[in-house]
């Protein structure tokens, strides 16, 4: 390593001996220094994929203002995104575990490259889809989130009717109160709001007391 910037600025000897920290731990896991750039760590995981951690600073974040190592990577473009998604956060969990903390450019959640790589375009990297359900960790191997309805259901209640159960498009829905005291709410389509208040006998539980209702509009 070197105590240099990529600008030819002096690292000062605080900062870059948590550098050289940072770069014996990558080592143990199995990153190498490159020759030609030091202070750049690189990790071919296989054929295909490589991932970068640099602590050369850049021109918007000066390695002595953030020391954590940016985080880029070199992915094959044709692996779909749910698979970029989980070999990064694999990649991430692992790096945790050896005790490295990272950082990602600000232009790797608008799905831009990075300055050492075109090629890395992945939207929301590690927030988007992985291919698993985020509710039961099934392997769907797809973009979708969730494996079943019942699973979106249970991170995303308030996407469906609480009364029939359909999906709820945002120009069906209504807020309707099951209860002014205490104030209590529930998401509902539009047929069923209708119902609710022109048909006693449709889910009576949803309907609030006559008196709550005239105690709050009068």
């Amino acid at each position: 390593m070197k105590p240099e910037d990529k600008f030819g600025n002096e690292i000062y000897s605080k900062i870059y001996k948590d550098l050289c920290e940072y770069g014996a731990r990558l080592k143990q896991a199995g990153y190498q220094e490159s020759r030609n750039k030091p202070n750049l760590f690189y990790y071919e995981k296989t054929p295909g994929i490589m991932f970068f951690m640099d602590m050369r600073g850049t021109q918007q974040v000066k390695i002595w203002e953030d020391t954590r190592p940016l985080f880029y990577w070199n992915i094959d473009l044709t692996m779909p995104d749910w698979g970029k998604r989980r070999l990064l956060k694999q990649e991430r969990e692992r790096l945790m575990s050896h005790q490295v903390p990272l950082r990602i450019s600000f232009y790797a959640g608008m799905g831009s490259g990075f300055a050492e790589v075109d090629n890395s375009k992945v939207s929301e990297p590690f927030g988007g889809p992985d291919g698993y359900c985020r509710t039961c960790g099934e392997d769907l191997s797809s973009n979708d989130m969730f494996c079943s309805e019942d699973c979106e259901k249970d991170q995303h209640p308030n996407r469906f009717c609480e009364s029939c159960n359909d999906r709820l498009e945002w120009d069906q829905l209504i807020r309707h109160h099951i209860s002014y005291y205490p104030e209590e709410i529930v998401n509902v389509c539009r047929s069923c709001h209708r119902k609710i208040h022109l048909e006693d006998s449709f889910h009576p539980e949803l309907t609030p007391p006559q008196e709550d209702i005239d105690r709050f509009y009068e």
